[in-house]
């Protein structure tokens, strides 16, 4: 059992991720995007199609599950 399953049982379902991109050199803090995707793989790449177009060159810097 992986560490966010356990999460998952002890706090409650997952129903979506916050996925932060950060340009690298960038001084800037990360931008956010919410993806109500609960399956971690999908939602990373619906994140990166989103962020392809808004910030082409920034890259994941952090991602955090949505519980309920």
């Amino acid at each position: 059992m992986s560490l966010l399953q356990a999460d998952a049982e002890m706090f409650g379902e997952i129903t979506g991720w916050l996925v932060a991109f950060k340009y690298p050199a960038g001084d800037s803090g990360p931008q956010w995007l919410e993806v109500k995707q609960p399956e971690r793989d999908e939602a990373l790449a619906s994140a990166r199609a989103m962020a392809a177009q808004r910030w082409p060159e920034a890259d994941v810097f952090k991602v955090v599950p949505i519980m309920e």
